[in-house]
């Protein structure tokens, strides 16, 4: 009980991370006010109250609803990072965000990372229980080996419908290419964060503390997703 209770408070900071994130940056890192006798300390810290507020709100929500809250999580980190990824492939550039590919993104992370991470980790979990550096090994393992190359799968998928190049032999082409690079390229960040969160977080607060990961992965993800020949090329090949 007590290790659960520790995991519980472990995923309570995930959640304060991420409201006071979306708290800074909605704020515009307002300068600290000067203290005064009446005011409390949470209050006089730039967003702390109201990041407190959005983490114990999001974590009661993230347990009564916990597919919901997955998913509408996952949905918005993703445009997030997507967003993140086409402001850094065009900088320079006078040129605005695309909405189709960032709508795209949203629903891969809300119809399909959010929903299938819930269900994967509450499987995984029951398959292989405990903590230790073994069991640790074989969650990480199984999630480079399925649940990695699936997304990956997914987010190349729906690159190639949104640049109007989605074939059979065009993801198969994609897949040939960008597959491989991108899984090796995850063996370096993804075994870390799985040893975190299957380490140190409760069951429900897994897939948001990778969300959070995922926020950083995916700018990489749709920067490798983007990487698609235009449709008069898949044509003559």
């Amino acid at each position: 009980m007590a290790a659960l209770r520790r995991k519980e408070k472990r995923g309570r900071i995930v959640a304060a991370v991420l409201a006071a994130t979306a708290l800074q940056l909605f704020s515009g890192c307002q300068k600290p006010r000067p203290l005064t006798a009446a005011r409390p300390l949470a209050l006089a810290l730039p967003g702390a109250a109201g990041a407190q507020w959005l983490g114990a709100a999001y974590g009661s929500f993230l347990l009564g609803h916990p597919l919901t809250a997955k998913s509408i999580t996952a949905g918005l980190s993703f445009t997030g990072a997507d967003a993140a990824a086409q402001r850094i492939q065009t900088r320079g550039q006078n040129i605005g965000l695309d909405r189709k590919r960032l709508a795209v993104s949203g629903c891969i992370g809300l119809l399909f990372f959010g929903p299938s991470a819930h269900f994967w980790f509450n499987w995984i979990l029951r398959l292989v229980p405990g903590t230790g550096l073994l069991s640790l090994l074989a969650k990480t393992a199984l999630g480079q080996v399925f649940f990695g190359p699936y997304i990956t799968t997914i987010f190349f998928a729906a690159a190639l419908w949104s640049s109007g190049a989605l074939t059979w032999s065009s993801l198969r082409d994609k897949l040939k290419a960008d597959l491989w690079p991108t899984i090796l390229a995850g063996l370096g960040f993804w075994p870390l964060m799985d040893f975190i969160a299957f380490g140190c977080l409760s069951e429900h607060y897994i897939p948001p503390f990778l969300n959070l990961c995922s926020f950083f992965w995916t700018i990489f993800l749709s920067w490798q997703a983007s990487r698609v020949k235009p449709p008069s090329d898949v044509a003559r090949q």
